[in-house]
């Protein structure tokens, strides 16, 4: 469900198409990224016409891509308190990642 999803990562800047596309910073190191499509709940539309926010804490993960790493899209001042956070990101053989919080 997207509220587990952003239970560990906020949204990136830049263009978003919300509600079914998300883009995501890991909020321990901004570098670190992951695209996710959702789906609406079961028992509820999106509703694109409203001005209201179409997303729920409720909807539903359809597909996850793998983590990535890029730059921030929006200036670092906004990840500062991503940044702030001691963390450590290395590539190991293979190309496995490992990060240390």
């Amino acid at each position: 469900m997207r509220k587990d999803v952003e239970e560990y990562f906020k949204y990136d800047g830049g263009m978003q198409f919300l509600p079914a596309n998300a883009r995501y910073v890991w909020t321990a190191c901004a570098y670190l990224k992951l695209d996710v499509e959702y789906e609406p709940p079961p028992n509820r539309a999106w509703d694109l016409t409203s001005r209201k926010d179409p997303t729920s804490p409720e909807d539903r993960v359809r597909k996850v891509s793998k983590l990535y790493v890029d730059y921030p899209v929006t200036d670092l001042s906004h990840h500062r308190n991503l940044l702030s956070r001691p963390s450590k990101l290395s590539c190991g053989a293979g190309g496995r990642f490992s990060i240390t919080v």
